[in-house]
């Protein structure tokens, strides 16, 4: 009688443990399940040249693994675009341009899903750029009282403000 009495309590203690064990089992699937994922805010450097470094680091407050991650930038996918690199982990995705010029300026959109949903977050870059010319004017010599045409087109970032003086007199506000 006292060996069926303790093969009884063997198997009782086995039984309860491994209820205990499926018991924690469906808790902690319960409370780590079925969340989406939701994307802390992230920025680039404020003021960046052309040339200089710019990254952004895209992560996670909350939701379940695994993760995919997508960049964009103004819409189209930044790894069709040279020189855009991009490293991402388990809960964090890294954006990096080596090299920024002002046609990175744009707006840059960090997308994460999982099973249970999607989050997104855009926040955009300025690069400052120095005016160049793409049409130069050219000096022209008139007869007095002779019309004249004189092109002139520059880019930059911020756009350039294009000026025509006669002397230090602005040409267009008599």
């Amino acid at each position: 009688m006292w060996i069926k009495s303790i093969n009884f309590l063997k198997m009782y203690v086995v039984r309860s443990i491994f209820l205990f064990v499926v018991i924690l089992l469906i808790i902690e699937a319960s409370s780590t399940a079925n969340n989406p994922p939701i994307l802390a805010p992230f920025s680039f450097p404020p003021a960046l040249k052309e040339g200089e470094r710019g990254s952004a680091t895209c992560t996670i407050r909350s939701g379940d693994t695994p993760l995919e991650f997508t960049w964009l930038k103004d819409g189209q996918d930044v790894r069709d675009i040279e020189g855009v690199r991009i490293k991402s982990d388990l809960d964090s995705s890294f954006l990096i341009i080596p090299f920024v010029t002002s046609k990175s300026s744009g707006n840059y959109t960090c997308i994460v899903k999982n099973a249970f949903g999607s989050d997104r977050y855009t926040s955009t870059l300025a690069v400052s750029a120095p005016p160049v010319w793409k049409v130069e004017p050219m000096n022209l010599d008139i007869q007095e009282g002779g019309n004249a045409h004189i092109s002139c087109e520059a880019s930059g970032v911020p756009q350039p403000e294009i000026k025509w003086l006669q002397g230090n007199v602005d040409v267009f506000r008599q």
